[in-house]
C-alpha cells in the first residue's frame, strides 16, 4: 500500500509518498495510487524537509528508495 501527505512550505506544496517502510517519492502532483493519510515515516520526512527548507539540514535521514 502507498502513502502520501501533502507538505507546505510558504509557496511550495509537495506531496510525499511512501510505502511502510520506505519514502519512495517527493512529487508536485498528488498521486493517484496513495492513500492521502500521514504515516509515521511520512511524518518523519517532513520534518527533515522543514529543516532542510530552513537551511538547518546538513543531509537526510530518510533516502528516496
Amino acid at each position: 500500500m502507498f502513502y502520501s501527505c501533502k507538505y507546505q512550505f510558504e509557496n511550495i506544496s509537495l506531496y510525499l509518498v511512501a510505502t511502510e517502510t520506505h519514502l519512495i517519492n517527493i512529487q508536485f502532483t498528488q498521486p493517484q495510487k496513495a492513500l492521502l493519510q500521514t504515516t509515521e515515516l511520512l511524518s518523519m520526512a517532513t520534518i527533515q524537509l522543514d529543516e532542510y527548507f530552513q537551511g538547518n539540514a546538513l543531509y537526510f535521514l530518510y533516502h528516496l528508495n
